[in-house]
């Protein structure tokens, strides 16, 4: 063992300075290659991949530190306008968007149903699409049926601003800009009363005959009116001599 370890350091005397320069850096580098090996090897994994792990909850934002792979995700289950749950029980929420306002919750709602159950998206980092390149948040938002939050990318700010001007979704009616429905209309006054006033039937009183008048027995005579008793129309007591109450006897007794 002796002679073969002197035999080494004989010939490593041998090769010379520059080669003893070139075995030193190299016994260097393989000791730092080492370190950094072990480093790697024990230091724990910050995040994991989107989509791989059940129950994970994703949120695409602009402040996101570490760079996540681009995954795809089958959407199961569309719980709002800008949250939807995949089929391996990922949770993915659009942090672009604000929470969906009452007063227009239902409508988006309805819209990402029809837009996403069931369907293929893309997550890459803060960016959401549909397989054909469809930007899920700036869909929403150019439909008025996701209110943009401040800081959001400017491709969803300008389609938010398109669906102002022609008055999508929550800048339409009713909503006209409001997370909150409007108060319902106060209901219409009644009617007003109109109360008719019956005139009491009128009696008309026939008027009187007539008078009749006779100027002689022999004008009643005409008439047929004789005899003339007292009270009937043409008696007169001047056509009754004898005040009896028969006028114009005829013939006379």
């Amino acid at each position: 063992m002796r002679a073969s370890t002197s035999a080494l350091a004989q010939r490593w005397r041998l090769l010379g300075p520059r080669y003893h320069k070139v075995a030193f850096w190299l016994a260097v580098f393989l000791a730092l290659a080492l370190t950094v090996a072990v480093l790697q090897l024990g230091a724990p994994t910050s995040e994991s991949p989107l989509g791989q792990q059940a129950g994970a909850t994703t949120s695409t934002s602009a402040n996101r530190a570490t760079p996540v792979a681009v995954q795809l995700i089958t959407v199961a289950v569309v719980v709002d306008g800008r949250t939807v749950i995949g089929s391996g029980g990922e949770q993915l929420v659009l942090e672009d968007l604000g929470q969906p306002g009452e007063c227009w919750a239902a409508a988006a709602l309805d819209f990402a149903k029809i837009a996403l159950s069931g369907k293929q998206i893309r997550v890459d980092g803060d960016v959401v699409t549909l397989l054909d390149g469809e930007d899920v948040a700036v869909l929403m938002a150019s439909r008025g049926l996701g209110r943009v939050k401040p800081g959001a990318r400017a491709e969803i700010a300008t389609a938010q601003e398109m669906a102002k001007l022609a008055g999508l979704g929550l800048w339409g009616a009713p909503c006209e800009g409001s997370d909150t429905p409007p108060p319902p209309p106060p209901p219409p006054p009644p009617p007003p009363v109109t109360t008719t006033t019956v005139a009491p039937p009128t009696t008309t009183t026939p008027p009187p005959p007539p008078a009749v008048y006779y100027a002689n027995c022999y004008e009643a005579a005409m008439a047929r009116a004789v005899p003339l008793y007292a009270g009937q129309p043409g008696y007169r007591p001047e056509l009754d001599p004898d005040r009896d109450g028969v006028a114009c006897e005829w013939p006379r007794r």
